[in-house]
């Protein structure tokens, strides 16, 4: 296939892309503590409160280490990319768009943690890890838009490999919680050996 002629697309430096990101993520991961509150009118603080919202801890744990994930994955990305395209900002704005829903998920499946929770929590990172996943092969199509130049496309085919593992791990899960929905969120730590996996590559 011949590659896209870079030279008559507009394109930006990715800076401004970059903060935006930055910020977002930040607000995301932020407004996950906000429903992590105490029981009301409880009285004086014991011990005992934070087992009775230990699912809404858990909640917070898992978004805060999958919002991490997804902001690790997104710098390895634009830090080797020195210009971005208008489809390229839109399609990172499609991703900030799920990055950016996710506290809602978190706090449906921390108040009900059934099968249709954990479904809907799974979609969301599936759509905001696919999101990620087409904007690095629209940027792997211009590769002068790349700090590393044309000659390193088996970095680039190892960058994707790692960005497919969230989305898979995800939705492999959905069949899961049709059965067990505590057996599907349990399916998600496999993001942890995979990952140390991939990372060694």
């Amino acid at each position: 296939m011949r590659p896209p002629d870079d030279s008559r697309t507009q394109t930006w430096p990715t800076e401004r892309a970059a903060a935006l990101s930055d910020g977002l993520f930040s607000i995301a991961a932020t407004l996950l503590v906000i429903d992590v509150r105490l029981p009301p009118g409880e009285g004086a603080f014991h011990w005992a409160m934070l087992g009775q919202i230990a699912p809404r801890i858990l909640g917070y744990l898992i978004s805060f280490v999958v919002i991490g994930q997804l902001w690790i994955a997104h710098h390895r990305k634009l830090r080797v990319v020195e210009r971005i395209d208008a489809r390229g900002l839109w399609l990172n704005l499609l991703f900030l768009m799920f990055v950016a829903f996710i506290p809602f998920p978190t706090a449906v499946l921390s108040e009900h943690g059934n099968r249709d929770a954990v479904v809907l929590y799974a979609l969301t990172i599936v759509a905001a890890s696919s999101m990620l996943v087409l904007l690095w092969l629209h940027l792997g199509r211009h590769r002068a838009w790349l700090v590393q130049g044309p000659t390193q496309a088996a970095d680039h085919r190892r960058e994707l490999q790692r960005t497919l593992l969230v989305p898979a791990v995800f939705l492999l899960s959905m069949p899961l919680a049709w059965v067990d929905p505590a057996c599907a969120m349990y399916s998600w730590l496999l993001l942890v050996p995979a990952a140390l996996v991939l990372g060694r590559r």
